[in-house]
């Protein structure tokens, strides 16, 4: 596995990441508990070490997953999360098929989102990066 360095950090991680978008979502495919679990050790095994989640990524299971994977390799794993969608209002409404919820870039929805991925990886997450989900100027 090769390894980059973000540009005036310290922080490293894997040039391949995992996504947890397909695992989470149920979208192609339903996975169990314990085979996304396995996947994302098996990845971990193989040297990637950037996860990538979402709050919608199944309405918050992929940041659960990531706190259940790896609980103790939290200096050893960078998590990168997005945020825009408004799911901490609208995440039911949408279910789990694809269908778009309003989004909300103001200040305290970013705020609110990132304390919500925080909690939801406590145990497993030292590092992390976290960006807007399909930001638009319109917002």
């Amino acid at each position: 596995m090769r390894f980059r360095t973000y540009k005036n950090t310290d922080l490293t991680v894997s040039e391949v990441g995992f996504g947890l978008w397909t695992i989470s979502t149920g979208w192609w495919g339903n996975y169990t508990e314990g085979e996304a679990l396995a996947l994302m050790h098996k990845a971990f095994d193989l040297g990637v070490t950037l996860f990538d989640a979402a709050d919608t990524y199944g309405n918050g299971l992929s940041e659960e997953y990531i706190a259940k994977a790896f609980p103790k390799n939290r200096d050893e794993i960078v998590i990168a999360t997005k945020v825009g969608y408004d799911f901490v209002t609208h995440g039911e409404a949408r279910g789990r098929g694809q269908r778009e919820i309003p989004q909300d870039f103001s200040p305290d929805a970013i705020v609110r989102a990132t304390e919500a991925a925080l909690i939801s990886w406590a145990r497993a997450s030292s590092s992390s990066v976290t960006s807007g989900l399909f930001p638009t100027g319109s917002q």
